[in-house]
């Protein structure tokens, strides 16, 4: 990314900040200071000519890429993505220790063991296992997309400007943000079409790995009445 480019986000981003702190309608002096103060190093970027034009850029460059940088420690109600902050929680539960929570794909639907055979009640753990980490996967992707207002859309794509991009790539992640953009909108409709149908076969599996667990544990309970 040149030097040009990077300003031009720079100043892209200190535009949706500027909007994101007038937001702020309490009392909170430096929210307001800071929307202010951003929106007059633009302004005298706009005014100035050279040779001072290259030090007010530089000046206000400087200043939103400081205030991006503790983006995290804005106030509430203010602070970008924090509507995900819910989801980020949810994520960390659900396995702290793995970077990549997402299912692994070690199985094979087409492969079907015998009745109640000893793979065909282990494949029910794998059936549940994969069946409720589509459901999670789905469940997020769109509490991402519900999450994601117009301001933060706007943030997703200037906000790489920094190395500490962990949360926007993260966001950008779950969202599908930007990953499919070199791609025709026709090929990109299609893909998703087929990653869709590769749910609902897992689901539809899930569905018929469920009929046969029912199955045994009826059977265990017509066992265990014989014993009384």
């Amino acid at each position: 990314m040149d030097n040009s480019e990077t300003h031009a986000k720079a100043i892209r981003l200190g535009n949706e900040l500027v909007k994101l702190l007038e937001l702020e309608r309490g009392g909170n002096t430096l929210a307001r200071w800071m929307a202010h103060y951003i929106a007059e190093q633009m302004t005298l970027v706009d005014k100035a000519e050279e040779p001072d034009k290259a030090e007010a850029e530089a000046n206000c460059f400087n200043t939103i890429l400081k205030l991006w940088q503790h983006r995290r420690s804005m106030p509430m109600g203010i602070r970008p993505f924090e509507n995900f902050d819910a989801i980020f929680r949810v994520l960390e539960r659900l396995d702290p220790e793995e970077s990549g929570w997402f299912y692994r794909e070690l199985w094979d639907p087409k492969v079907v063991p015998e009745p109640d055979s000893i793979e065909a009640i282990a494949s029910v753990i794998t059936a549940v296992d994969k069946a409720a980490r589509v459901l999670i996967e789905q469940a997020v992707s769109l509490a991402a997309n519900t999450a994601c207002g117009e301001p933060d859309k706007a943030m997703l794509k200037d906000g790489d400007i920094l190395d500490d991009s962990a949360d926007t790539d993260l966001i950008k992640q779950l969202m599908r943000f930007g990953i499919n953009e070199k791609l025709t909108p026709e090929l990109i409709r299609e893909r998703e079409i087929d990653r869709i149908r590769r749910r609902i076969e897992t689901l539809d599996w899930f569905e018929e790995a469920s009929k046969e667990l029912r199955t045994l544990l009826a059977s265990e309970i017509t066992r265990l009445e014989k014993e009384r």
